[in-house]
């Protein structure tokens, strides 16, 4: 996360491929709890996103990235190929 603060794209993503990817979620859920609170009219959109994202075919989507990450990192470092940094 140190990376992306000094807008380091490339070595973040060297440290963890889909580091940005949980760093714009973040952003994005303190943006919408922010106005959640502050625009009442975007209520009805906000809680329509959130139960967009607790579906289950989100959870298995996102567990099949995490695995399909760390396997691709696992053969990087099993090849030597030096991609990532651990």
């Amino acid at each position: 996360m140190a990376a992306l603060w000094r807008a380091d794209l490339v070595l973040s993503a060297r440290y963890h491929p889909i580091g940005l990817v949980v760093f714009l979620i973040l952003v994005v859920t303190v943006i919408g709890s922010a106005l959640y609170l502050v625009a009442p009219a975007t209520r009805h959109c906000l809680s329509r996103l959130s139960s967009i994202a607790g579906r289950p075919v989100v959870a298995r989507i996102a567990l099949a990235v995490l695995i399909l990450t760390w396997l691709f990192r696992l053969g990087d470092l099993a090849l030597h190929g030096g991609v990532f940094l651990w």
